[in-house]
């Protein structure tokens, strides 16, 4: 099997040197007693604050606050705490010093530790923790049927924890404190507040991306991703836009072979047509025939922690063409503030609803995953008495489960491949805004119109996510009842009922 590019842009926190076996890895010492290894095609910035504490940020972190240095001066000659100083800080990072560590707002460069020997390890890896703990161990198998990733605070490996957005970790005594999501001023903007908020940040966080990346950006016939062109555009960067092919296969194909979810008729028409609008060239990515070895790459690299559209992508070739200087910017935060959940989980207020969750991705059959979400609503139930947060739990719900998750493990899986991948919308300045409009306009994603408007009102001009052609649509039903259980079947009947 194939293992060259298996733990690349991987990091291990531990009491002596990591060398691993794949790649080019280096170590440095951060305290009187802790080692930070790397492999080192992960960006990584040491310096000192004003009062000679060493920092270290390791991944990238955008700037988007238009009066604000960039994240290293920030750092080194601010005077704020520093959750108020990287509170504008976008992209996919770690922050530490030699006593502690944060992740950035939705924990996209995910950390995972466990304590071996009775000594702390902290990694973004839970294949290489997994490695040094040297235990076998039973692993609960995911299926794209269900919750298709292991809900933070629990990992593919029993022994291994996933660190929370909402958490800090204590690199000297291993303990974990909470971090404030949605402090109260950060959660009173206006909506025409929110919007300036929202505008601004993308246009100062895509500058500062195109200053020293090629951007690319991944277009559908949806919202988040025509945001990301109409700040391009109204920036005046030079952008390129991509689509990968996709196949809707019958299930007797998709049983020999991985496969991805479903595809709608518009995202394999319309991206061409959106480009041009703003004078962009597009092109499409191919798939190519899966290679078996690259999706044993893809699990091992991951610890087969995630089963989503780029595990399958990776293995048909569709990563391939990246190079070191391209950036490519991706939407998936975003749907935080469309309230995705919204219309899965019913019920609303503060605290999460054990049982809707359980019976929504049918966990009572999946101990271990039913065991992390426990773990994470014991979790928040002690968060809400520090900091009672008048937030909405599905939102709440998003940004640690979904984001953390399910779309860090995935981002983690991409770190196989060349360049960057850069999220604009993920940083806390951002997501409280968002969450600062009416529900109403976040529900009908009228923001995002409007937020297109003042940047390339050419692009509102084509339709977002038009239905299916009668045939096409019906091919895509068929499909998807074939594919499903009759476990799925009864769950679905079951949760029409109670409602």
């Amino acid at each position: 099997m194939s293992t060259e590019r298996v733990d690349r842009r991987q990091f291990v926190i531990g009491s002596r040197p990591y060398s691993g076996k794949i790649g080019n890895w280096t170590s440095i010492k951060i305290n009187n007693k802790m080692y930070l290894s790397y492999e080192r095609s992960l960006p990584l910035i040491e310096d000192y604050d004003s009062n000679g504490t060493a920092f270290y940020i390791m991944g990238i972190a955008v700037q988007t606050h238009p009066e604000k240095k960039e994240p290293k001066d920030e750092v080194k000659y601010g005077h704020e705490r520093i959750e108020e100083i990287y509170s504008s800080w976008a992209g996919r990072w770690v922050f530490f010093t030699s006593t502690e560590l944060h992740m950035d707002f939705s924990g996209l460069l995910g950390c995972y530790y466990a304590f071996i020997d009775g000594e702390l390890w902290v990694s973004s890896s839970v294949r290489i923790l997994s490695d040094l703990i040297g235990k076998n161990y039973e692993q609960d198998p995911l299926s794209n049927s269900r919750m298709n990733w292991y809900p933070p605070p629990v990992s593919a490996n029993p022994l291994v924890k996933a660190l929370l957005p909402s958490q800090i970790i204590n690199l000297q005594e291993g303990k974990i404190k909470a971090r404030q999501l949605f402090p109260s001023s950060k959660m009173q903007y206006s909506e025409s507040e929110a919007l300036d908020i929202l505008e601004h940040s993308l246009l100062i966080g895509m500058k500062a991306v195109a200053t020293k990346y090629n951007v690319w950006i991944p277009l559908s016939a949806g919202y988040d991703s025509r945001l990301l062109l109409a700040a391009a555009a109204r920036s005046g960067i030079h952008t390129k836009t991509y689509t990968n092919r996709k196949t809707n296969r019958w299930p007797w194909f998709s049983r020999k072979f991985p496969s991805t979810s479903l595809v709608s008729h518009a995202d394999m028409s319309l991206p061409p047509l959106i480009a041009r609008a703003c004078g962009f060239e597009h092109q499409w990515i191919p798939e190519k025939e899966v290679e078996w070895e690259k999706l044993w790459e893809f699990d091992s690299h991951t610890a087969k922690g995630i089963l989503e559209n780029d595990r399958v992508y990776y293995a048909r070739g569709q990563w391939d063409w990246p190079q070191d200087n391209d950036a490519i910017l991706l939407g998936q935060v975003m749907e935080i503030g469309t309230c995705f959940f919204h219309s899965l989980f019913k019920t609303p207020g503060v605290l999460p609803q054990i049982d809707e969750v359980v019976d929504f991705y049918n966990l009572k059959h999946h101990r271990h995953q039913e065991k992390g979400i426990l773990e994470y609503i014991d979790w928040v139930n002690e968060y809400l008495k520090l900091f009672p947060e008048d937030i909405d739990w599905r939102d709440r719900f998003y940004l640690e489960q979904r984001l953390r998750g399910w779309l860090s493990p995935l981002q983690q899986g991409l770190d196989l491949v060349l360049g960057e991948r850069i999220h604009l919308y993920n940083s806390q300045m951002f997501i409280c805004a968002l969450l600062c409009l009416p529900e109403k306009k976040r529900r009908r994603k009228n923001f995002v119109k409007e937020l297109i408007d003042r940047m390339a009102p050419e692009l509102n001009n084509i339709p977002y996510n038009p239905p299916d052609p009668f045939c096409y649509g019906l091919k895509k039903k068929i499909i998807k009842a074939m594919k499903m259980s009759p476990r799925e079947y009864w769950s679905i009947i079951h949760r029409k009922m109670k409602r």
